[in-house]
This record gives C-alpha cells, sequence and structure tokens, in this order.
C-alpha cells in the first residue's frame, strides 16, 4: 500500500526496543511504588501484574499481529471483528491515550534533567525555573524527537537501540554490584511488606496505577505492522523478548534497591539516583541519572512512532481528516500525524504526572477492552484465518485470558470514581468524544457522497 521497500522497514531487534521503550523504558517513575505499596507488596505487584496484565495484552497482540499483520494494527482488528464503530473507537481512544502518554515525558525529562544538573552544580542555572521555562526545555526535547520521526521507522529504531543499551548498562551494573553485596539479604526485601498505616487492600490501590501505566501498551507497536519485516513472524517474537527484558529490570532492581535502601519513606519520585549511590557509589547514580534522561527521550519517541499512525489509517477510511494521511515527500512517513500528535501532547503538558497517569491508564484501557472483544469475535468469526501464533487452550483459553485483566480494569474505573472525581470525568470526557467524532465524521462523509 504504502510502504513497499524493505529498505525502509523495521528489522527484528529495533523491534524489540522499541516494544520495551513504548512499554517501559526502564524501572524510572516507578520509586513510588515501594513507598505507597510497601517492599513486599511492592515486588509482588511487579510480579503479578506482568501475569494478570501485560501477558494477556501481549499474548493477545501476538496472535493478532500473526493473523492480521496490517497498518493500523488494533484499530483493524477491532474493524474486523466489530464493525467500523467499533474500529473507530478503538483506533479514536488509542490515539487520545497516545496524547495523554507523550505528554508525560516533556515533564519527566525537565526532572531529570534538573536533577542530573543539581548534582553538578547545585545552585546552577537549571536549579529554579518557571513552569514557562520547564515547558520550553520540554518542547526542547519534543522537537528532535519529532524530526527522528518524520525522518522514517528506521532511524526511529534505531535511535531504540542506542538509547536502550545506554540505559540498561547502568542498571546491569547496579544487579551485579547489589547482588554481591545485599545476596544474603533476600528475606528482608519483602519488609514491611504493606505501606505503614494502610490495609493490603489500600496499599494494593495505592501502587495500581502506578504498575499498570509501567506495564501497559504491548498493543502500541502493532500500528506500524506495515512498516516491519515479517511482522507475522517477528511481532510474537519481539513481544516475548521485550516481555523478558522489562521484568527483569523491574524485578531485580528493585529488588536490589530496597535491600540497599530498606527505609521504604525514601522512595520518592527520581529517587533511583541516591538508591544507585547507596548500593555501588556516586559514580554509579550518576549514570543511572544519565540513564533516565535517555529513557525519557527514548519513551517519547516510540510512542510517538506508534500514534501517529492511526490517524493515516482512520483518515484513509475517511473518518478523519484527509490531510492527516498525507506522506512526507522524501521519506514517506504520516509527518502531519506525526506533527498534530506532537501538538496535542505539548498542550497536555500543563497538567500533573499523576493525574494524567490515571487518565492514561483508564483511556487505554478503554481501547484495550475493543481488542480483548476483538480476539474473541475473531475466534468465532474468522476461525479459519491463518494465525501464525495461537493462543493455547482454545476458546476457554482466549476467554480466561481476556477475563482476568477486564477485572483489573474494571477495579481501576471503580478506585478512580471514588477516589479521583476530577480524573474521572476527564476520562468519561475523552471517552465520550468517540461516538461523537465519528458521528461528526460520518454525517461529513454522507454529505460529501450526496454532492
Amino acid at each position: 500500500m504504502r510502504f513497499n521497500s524493505r529498505s525502509s522497514k523495521l528489522p527484528l531487534f529495533p523491534l524489540i526496543m522499541s516494544i520495551f521503550f513504548v512499554v517501559s523504558g526502564g524501572p524510572y517513575a516507578m520509586e513510588t511504588l515501594v513507598s505507597s505499596s510497601g517492599a513486599g507488596l511492592a515486588l509482588v505487584l511487579i510480579l503479578v501484574t506482568l501475569f494478570v496484565w501485560s501477558l494477556p495484552a501481549a499474548l493477545m497482540t501476538a496472535e493478532l499481529t500473526s493473523a492480521i499483520p496490517a497498518e493500523g494494527g488494533y484499530y483493524v482488528w477491532a474493524k474486523e471483528a466489530l464493525g467500523p464503530f467499533g474500529g473507530f473507537l478503538c483506533g479514536w481512544w488509542s490515539w487520545v491515550y497516545s496524547w495523554v502518554d507523550t505528554s508525560l515525558y516533556p515533564g519527566l525529562f525537565v526532572g531529570y534533567l534538573v536533577a542530573v544538573a543539581d548534582q553538578a552544580s547545585p545552585n546552577g542555572p537549571l536549579h529554579n525555573l518557571s513552569p514557562l521555562q520547564k515547558w520550553l526545555l520540554g518542547m526542547a526535547m519534543l522537537v528532535p524527537i519529532i524530526w527522528i520521526n518524520v525522518r522514517g521507522i528506521k532511524l526511529s529504531g534505531i535511535a531504540s537501540v542506542v538509547l536502550g543499551l545506554l540505559l540498561l548498562t547502568p542498571f546491569v551494573l547496579l544487579i551485579g554490584i547489589g547482588i554481591a553485596k545485599f545476596g544474603g539479604h533476600a528475606t528482608a526485601i519483602f519488609q514491611p511488606f504493606n505501606a505503614p498505616g494502610k490495609s493490603v487492600k489500600e496499599s494494593f490501590g495505592a501502587g495500581l496505577f502506578v504498575i499498570m501505566w509501567n506495564y501497559l501498551a504491548w498493543d502500541s507497536l502493532s500500528t506500524v505492522c506495515g512498516e516491519t519485516e515479517h511482522p507475522a513472524r517477528n511481532f510474537p517474537k519481539a513481544l516475548m523478548w521485550s516481555l523478558l527484558i522489562t521484568v527483569a529490570f523491574y524485578f531485580l532492581p528493585f529488588a536490589v534497591g530496597i535491600a540497599a535502601v530498606p527505609d521504604i519513606s525514601k522512595w520518592t519520585e527520581g529517587s533511583w539516583t541516591a538508591i544507585a549511590s547507596a548500593v555501588g557509589g556516586s559514580w554509579l547514580g550518576l549514570l543511572v541519572a544519565f540513564g533516565a534522561i535517555l529513557s525519557v527521550i527514548g519513551m517519547c519517541n516510540a510512542t510517538l512512532l506508534s500514534g501517529s499512525r492511526l490517524p493515516l489509517v482512520m483518515a484513509e477510511d475517511k473518518l478523519l481528516p484527509k490531510q492527516l494521511s498525507a506522506l512526507h515527500p522524501k521519506h514517506k512517513t504520516p509527518w502531519v500525524g506525526i506533527c498534530v500528535s506532537a501538538a496535542f501532547a505539548a498542550l497536555l503538558t500543563v497538567k500533573g504526572f499523576a493525574e494524567l497517569v490515571k487518565v492514561d491508564v483508564l483511556i487505554y484501557s478503554a481501547g484495550l477492552l475493543l481488542e480483548f472483544a476483538a480476539l474473541v469475535v475473531l475466534r468465532y468469526k474468522r476461525p479459519e484465518l491463518a494465525r501464525r501464533y495461537r493462543i493455547p487452550g482454545g476458546k476457554p483459553g482466549v476467554w480466561l485470558l481476556v477475563l482476568v485483566p477486564t477485572g483489573l480494569i474494571v477495579a481501576a474505573f471503580v478506585i478512580t470514581l471514588k477516589g479521583d472525581f476530577e480524573a474521572a470525568m476527564i476520562t468519561i470526557g475523552a471517552l465520550a468524544s468517540g461516538p461523537i467524532v465519528y458521528g461528526v465524521a460520518r454525517l461529513a462523509r454522507g454529505r460529501k457522497t450526496s454532492a
């Protein structure tokens, strides 16, 4: 259709690292999991959430990318299974989610950059930035990422590989040094199990959104299937390897870090620098702090890549303005969709991180429910569909795979409705925009057909 040259497509290893970044980017922004939930429950959440949240989404993505390896990914799956309206809602909600997700990274970039600068010079020029200066500094990170994405998926993939190797190296050192120093304290890392002053249930709720956000988006890069080498074969492999890398670089750094810093009150946002220093010294702390900057850049790059393909395919279906399907004359990338996605993200950076994370998880979850529905429907509707990878257990296995994360999503919605009315209203407004935009698009399409 659009991407015919193999030389312009994404190979397996860059795909693995791109999925790693769109999902994880390392254990950064997870530190509060320990202080809000407790040391033991934090480690349990990392492992349990892998099986009840990440693995179902990854297996669903593996089956459907091997069956329908089309540009647009989950939008195409939902359209095939649920019809045009269901496909549009899945695509629209996921595109909105990508704006919110991308908007998180400029603020994180500024925060980590200031932390590194403060280590070098505690009262340096970055110490007392105004909100406008912080926003402009965040945009200084976003603009080069837009340029990389406009240049093409190969360059974006190479950036993910380089950034990934650089940021994971300090954590390899942290894990190795930590096991050598604290290997005899394995049982102590589960104490206290839950946060002091909170029940296990309250501690679980406090850490739920943090861990869900750090484990979501396994489906996101399915949108670039048309720009990937052998997608039906490579996506299941890439998902498996990125899943293993993600859980390893969540659980092991946390286990080592808790052994080195057992006082959970010190596990605050941005504390990996101090934790790494406690494990290996100030030099390791500085490397980990620098890795945080690379992590944010890599996550922003991969998220912008995945979200920018949705307006392209939806515009081709005449459900969004045709300008969004415009390709760059030289690089053949959806440059308008990339720039529009980045613009919406830039506007959303004015909101706080904690609030955006909740909205991010809930909007993403709504789209994920439609993808799970598509998985089930296609098993019944298209049993003859060739699936290079098939979820084991037959139809009962698929139902079990779908119902477990669905229960977690329902719990997340209930917790938000009870505890954060503003985030709940923003989420409901974002979800309600889907049927409204679809109605307007169908009306405009009907008028053009009549004319």
